[in-house]
């Protein structure tokens, strides 16, 4: 059974190499729709207009924070000495990323919440702020995820 939201389940699985190849494909898969989905729904937003800065500062930041993350948690891996990157990569990114997806769609709201909508408006360099935190935060726990099924085998 593939595992969604149990980390502890899912490194016991890459400890023991028994994440078969079909669920390594899912886990592959389900990133591959997810990026669709948010470029998808972020290209949307626009709605027709130019984007502005923070829009423009979140592509930036989405596709640095991409490049180095990637290349960090390769290296948590143990780089090219390092084995199943891919199968480690793509299912530990699910099951940490669903948790972080949860925080970037609810974090924005409660904080409009809680000051009546003007956070955004007084700050409104918030909104790329926490995508851009929470994004460093997701690669740091991939990547600790990552090191200790690598160094436990």
């Amino acid at each position: 059974m593939i595992t969604i939201w149990n980390t502890t389940k899912l490194k016991e699985k890459l400890n023991n190499k028994s994440l078969s190849e079909g669920h390594a494909f899912i886990y592959f898969f389900a990133t591959l729709i997810y990026d669709y989905i948010g470029f998808t729904f972020g290209y949307l937003g626009l709605n027709g207009q130019e984007p502005n800065v923070w829009v423009k500062t979140n592509v930036v930041g989405a596709l640095a924070l991409t490049f180095f993350g990637v290349l960090y948690i390769f290296w948590c891996n143990g780089a090219t000495k390092g084995e199943q990157f891919f199968y480690r990569y793509f299912s530990l990114s699910v099951v940490v990323g669903i948790k972080f997806a949860i925080l970037m769609l609810g974090l924005p709201y409660l904080v409009d919440l809680a000051t009546g909508g003007e956070a955004y408006n007084m700050f409104p360099w918030l909104g790329s702020a926490m995508f851009i935190c929470l994004n460093i935060l997701m690669f740091i726990f991939i990547g600790k995820h990552i090191k200790s099924v690598a160094y436990a085998t």
